[in-house]
C-alpha cells in the first residue's frame, strides 16, 4: 500500500479513512480471537493507524487516504488488490513495505504484480489462494488462509492471511480485496516442534508403558470428582483404544482389583488431605480381564492466589513385567541361597582387597573345623587359613587378581584326627564391564573320597595292566561324569594308540572308528548308557591303527550306575580280533565259493548229460546201421551225412560248454573303472548299428552314475548280449527303441535295458528264459546261449538279473552289480 499524493488521480476510488481503520481493527481482532501470537507492539498498531488518519485528515481535509504508515510491525504487512471488472484476479496489486521483507526483497527492488505474488507460491498453495480469493469475491465473506511462501533466497516462510472484500457503497460492486499478512514461521516451527515432542512423548509412554493423567478438583477433595483426562497409553493400559470411553473416576476405579481399592483410596485420600505427592502400587483388571500390576503417582497443583488445590496430575505405569521379574529374582535369590546352604561346597565371596563379603554355612563350618577360626565379614580371607598355608593361599589369590583367570588347585590338609584330607579349591575372578577386578569367589570342595577311589583304581589298573599284557586286551575305564577315560598301555602296543588318558569322545577314539561304523557304534553306546535297564554294552567294529591299517575290534563294557540308575562309569575291554575276523571272512569266502562251484557243477553236469545225450545216441544208432552189410550205397551215404551233421552239433555243444567254463576262469582278471557311455558306443560300432540306422535308436541316461568298477570283458559281454537280444527280437513294422539307464541303490549299481520289441510270454516261459539253448521265437536265428551266458556272468560278479516282459509289449532287463 502507499500514501497518496495530493494530486493522486486515483483518490476518488479509495477507501475512506474510517473504512480502512475499521477493516484493520476487525482483522486484528480476528487474529487475537483465533489465538494467534501477536507481537507486543500490535496493540499500538491500531492506535498508530488511527492517529495517522487523524493527522492526514487535519492536513488534507476531504482527501481519501489509501494506505497506512509502514514499519509498524516487522512481521506483518498488508496488500490491496484493485479488482478488474473483466477478470477480478488480474487487477492491480499494491502492498506495504513490510511485504517486501516478508518476500525477501529490499524496498522497491521489484515491481509489485499479482504474477510476482503467485510466483512465490508452491503449486498446491497457488491453487488454494486462487480458490480462496475467488470465494471471497463471490460470497463477500472475510477469509483466513495459511500457506507457505518461497522467499527470494529460496528459504521458506509460513504466513497467515486474513482478508476482506470492499464493495462500492452505492452499487455494491466488488472494488478491491484487502488483507493483512502475518509471517508466523516461528510459530509454525514451534507448533511442529511441540507436535513432534507430543508424538515422541506418546511413543515413549507406549514403549515404557507409562501413561499420564490429569484430574480437575471440585470443592470436595475427598470425593475424587472432577474432570479427568487420560493420555493414549492410559487407555491402552486399561485395555481400551484411545478415546474409546469418556474417562470417569468411577469407571477407572472399577478397574482396580477389589482387594486393592480400599488401600488405594486411603493412600490418595491422605495425600490430598495434606496436598502432598503420593505413590501407590496396585493390581488392575483390564477390559479384557487381564491382571496387571501398576504404579500410580500423583502431585496436587495448588492455586497460588487462593492457595487451594485445583487439580491433580500424575502418571500410571504398567510394571507387570518388572513385578514378574522382581518376583522371579526374589525366587531365584531364595533358590540360590537354598542351594548355597545345602551344597557340599564351601563358598566365600571376596572384594577386590580380598576381604570377606559373603559366605555360606559350609564355609564357616570348614573354617572352624580345619583352621579353628570362624568366618567374619570384613576379615581378610588369608587370615582364617592355617599359618602353614597362608603363603600358598596368598599367592593363589594374587595370581587370580593379576591374570583375571580362574585358578583350580588341590590342597592337602593333615592333622591328628584326619591325616589324609584333600580339597579342591576353585578361585574365580569377578570383573567389571571395564575389565577391572572388583572381587573373587572361592569354592572349596572336599575330594578325599575321590582321591582314595582314584588311588584304588590306580592299584586295580596296575593289576589289570599285568593281566592285559598276557591277553593283549586293552582295558579301559571311562568316568562319565567328567568324560575322562583311562586305557591300559596295551592300547599303544596294539593300535599305535592316541593316548592312554584323555576325554573319551574327544580324544580321537570315535574318529578312528571306520566311517561306516561310527554312527552305529556311537548310537548303540549312548542308547545303552541312557537306558537304566542296560548294564552291558558290546559291539564289533572296524578301527584304524595309527599307521592307517584297518583292524577289527570286539569291544565290551560294564555300565556302573548310581542309586538313581544314572550311568556314572564304564569299565571294559577292547580286543583286537583282526586275525580271527580275516580267517572267518576267508573261510566264508571259500565256503561260498565252494557252494557256488557245487551249484555250477550240478548245472554243468545237467547240461552235459542233457545236451550230449542226443548227439551221442544218434552217432551210436548210425554206427550200428553202418555195420549192417545190407545197406545199399544210397543208404550208406545218408548214414554218413547224418553222422557228420550229428558230429558237428556235438562239436558245437562242446564249444559252448567250453565257453561256459571260460566264464569261470576269467574271474581272475583285474577289475577296473569302465565308462558306460564309451562301452555302448563301442558295442554299436561292433554290431554295425549307428544311431538311427535301420530305425534302431539307443537312448542312454547315465546321469546317476556313468562308471562301473568291474571286469570289462564281462560287462562288455553283458551289454553286447542284451543289446543284440533287443535287436534280434524287434518288431519288424516299427522302429526299435532301446532305453539304457543307470542308478545306485542299496550298495548296487542298477542297469536297466528296456525295449519295445516282441516281448516274451513269462507265464509260459518265465523259468526257461535264462536256460542254455532256450529259444522262444523260431523265426529268429539263434542258439539260446546269450541270456544263459549273461546270467552266468552277472552272478559270477556277485550280482543279480531280473526280467519283466509280456508278449507284444517289449522287454526290460534289470542288472544289479555290487558297488566296488
Amino acid at each position: 500500500m502507499y500514501i497518496p499524493e495530493e494530486n493522486d488521480r486515483h483518490a476518488p476510488d479509495l477507501l475512506k479513512p474510517g473504512q480502512l481503520n475499521k477493516l484493520l481493527q476487525r482483522q486484528l481482532e480476528q487474529f487475537l480471537s483465533a489465538g494467534e501470537t501477536i507481537p507486543p507492539h500490535l496493540e499500538g498498531f491500531l492506535q498508530t493507524v488511527s492517529e495517522t488518519y487523524e493527522n492526514f485528515e487535519k492536513q488534507l481535509p476531504g482527501e481519501e487516504i489509501r494506505s497506512l504508515v509502514s514499519q509498524q510491525i516487522g512481521s506483518m504487512g498488508t496488500w490491496e488488490l484493485t479488482l478488474d471488472s473483466q477478470n477480478p484476479l488480474r487487477g492491480q496489486l499494491d502492498w506495504s513495505e513490510e511485504m517486501y521483507g516478508i518476500f525477501g526483497y529490499a524496498r522497491n527492488e521489484v515491481p509489485v504484480t499479482l504474477e510476482l505474488y503467485f510466483a512465490h507460491l508452491l503449486p498446491a498453495d497457488k491453487r488454494l489462494v486462487e480458490t480462496t480469493l475467488g470465494q471471497m469475491i463471490a460470497s463477500g465473506e472475510d477469509c483466513r488462509m495459511e500457506h507457505w511462501l518461497i522467499r527470494k533466497d529460496g528459504s521458506e516462510c509460513f504466513v497467515c492471511q486474513r482478508g476482506t472484500l470492499v464493495r462500492d457503497p452505492e452499487s455494491g460492486e466488488p472494488l478491491r480485496l484487502i488483507a493483512i499478512v502475518h509471517d508466523i514461521t516461528d510459530q509454525k516451527r514451534a507448533q511442529e516442534e511441540i507436535q513432534n515432542k507430543e508424538t515422541h512423548l506418546s511413543m515413549t509412554q507406549r514403549i515404557a508403558r507409562v501413561g499420564s493423567w490429569e484430574m480437575g478438583l471440585q470443592q470436595s477433595l475427598n470425593s475424587l470428582a472432577g474432570s479427568l483426562r487420560l493420555s493414549d497409553e492410559c487407555y491402552r493400559i486399561l485395555g481400551y483404544e484411545p478415546g474409546e470411553i469418556v474417562p470417569d473416576v468411577h469407571v477407572i476405579t472399577s478397574h482396580i482389583h477389589p482387594d486393592d481399592r480400599k488401600r488405594v483410596h486411603a493412600v490418595v485420600g491422605e495425600a490430598m488431605a495434606v496436598s502432598s505427592p503420593f505413590e501407590v502400587e496396585c493390581r488392575v483388571i483390564t477390559r479384557q480381564g487381564q491382571l496387571l500390576h501398576v504404579v500410580g503417582r500423583g502431585e496436587i497443583i495448588i492455586n497460588g492466589l487462593r492457595n487451594k488445590p485445583v487439580k491433580v496430575i500424575g502418571i500410571l505405569q504398567d510394571v507387570t513385567e518388572q513385578k514378574r521379574a522382581s518376583l522371579s529374582l526374589e525366587e531365584a535369590k531364595a533358590n540360590f541361597k537354598n542351594i548355597l546352604e545345602n551344597t557340599d561346597t564351601a563358598f566365600v565371596l571376596l572384594d577386590a582387597e580380598r576381604r570377606i563379603l559373603l559366605f555360606n554355612r559350609q564355609a564357616d563350618e570348614l573354617a572352624r573345623r580345619e583352621a579353628g577360626y570362624a568366618m567374619i565379614i570384613g576379615e581378610k580371607y588369608e587370615d582364617i587359613v592355617l599359618p602353614g598355608r597362608k603363603e600358598i593361599v596368598r599367592q593363589a589369590l594374587e595370581s587370580v587378581a593379576l591374570s583375571k583367570q580362574k585358578l583350580v588347585y588341590e590342597s592337602h590338609y593333615a592333622n591328628a584326627d584326619r591325616p589324609e584330607c584333600w580339597f579342591s579349591v576353585s578361585i574365580h575372578p569377578i570383573v567389571s564391564e571395564n575389565d577391572e577386578l572388583i572381587g573373587m569367589s572361592v569354592a572349596t570342595h572336599e575330594i578325599t573320597k575321590e582321591k582314595n577311589h582314584l588311588e584304588q583304581i590306580k592299584v586295580s589298573n596296575e593289576r589289570y595292566e599285568l593281566v592285559t599284557r598276557a591277553t593283549k586286551d586293552v582295558i579301559w575305564d571311562w568316568n562319565l561324569m567328567d568324560d575322562m577315560v583311562y586305557r591300559s598301555n596295551t592300547f599303544i602296543e596294539v593300535f599305535g594308540g592316541i593316548s592312554v588318558a584323555d576325554e573319551m569322545l574327544k580324544d580321537g577314539w570315535i574318529e578312528q572308528v571306520h566311517e561306516e561304523d561310527q554312527a552305529r557304534v556311537h548310537q548303540h553306546m549312548m542308547s545303552c548308557i541312557e537306558d537304566p535297564r542296560a548294564n552291558v554294552w558290546e559291539d564289533e567294529y572296524r578301527f584304524y591303527r595309527k599307521n592307517g591299517e584297518l583292524a577289527y575290534v570286539s569291544d565290551r563294557g560294564l555300565i556302573i550306575r548310581n542309586s538313581q540308575g544314572q550311568a556314572e562309569r564304564m569299565v571294559g575291554a577292547m580286543r583286537d580280533i583282526t586275525t580271527q575276523t580275516l580267517l572267518e571272512k576267508e573261510r566264508d569266502k571259500i565256503t561260498n565259493d565252494l557252494l557256488q562251484r557245487n551249484v555250477a557243477l550240478e548245472q554243468f553236469t545237467y547240461i552235459v548229460s542233457h545236451n550230449l545225450r542226443g548227439p551221442v545216441a544218434n552217432i551210436l544208432g548210425l554206427s550200428g546201421l553202418l555195420k549192417s552189410s545190407a545197406l545199399d550205397e544210397q543208404s550208406f551215404q545218408m548214414c554218413l551225412t547224418s553222422m557228420e551233421s550229428t558230429t558237428k552239433k556235438l562239436d558245437q555243444v562242446i564249444k559252448d560248454l567250453d565257453q561256459v567254463l571260460q566264464v569261470r576262469q576269467q574271474l581272475t582278471q583285474t577289475k577296473e573303472k569302465i565308462g558306460l557311455r564309451g562301452l555302448v558306443e563301442e558295442i554299436q560300432v561292433m554290431i554295425g548299428h549307428e544311431q538311427g540306422h535301420n530305425d534302431i535308436w539307443i537312448n542312454i541316461d547315465f546321469s546317476k552314475t556313468d562308471e562301473v568298477y568291474s571286469l570289462k570283458s564281462y560287462l562288455h559281454s553283458i551289454f553286447h548280449n542284451l543289446i543284440t537280444n533287443s535287436v534280434k527280437y524287434r518288431k519288424r513294422d516299427q522302429p526299435l527303441t532301446i532305453d539304457i539307464k543307470s542308478d545306485q541303490s542299496n550298495g548296487y549299481t542298477v542297469l536297466t535295458f528296456k525295449d519295445n520289441g516282441t516281448g516274451i510270454d513269462l507265464k509260459t516261459n518265465g523259468e526257461k528264459v535264462f536256460g542254455l539253448y532256450k529259444r522262444f521265437h523260431e523265426s529268429v536265428e539263434g542258439k539260446g546261449v546269450g541270456l544263459f551266458m549273461t546270467k552266468t556272468q552277472v552272478e559270477s560278479l556277485g550280482g543279480r538279473i531280473h526280467l519283466q516282459s509280456e508278449l507284444g509289449g517289449g522287454t526290460e532287463f534289470t542288472v544289479e552289480l555290487p558297488l566296488g
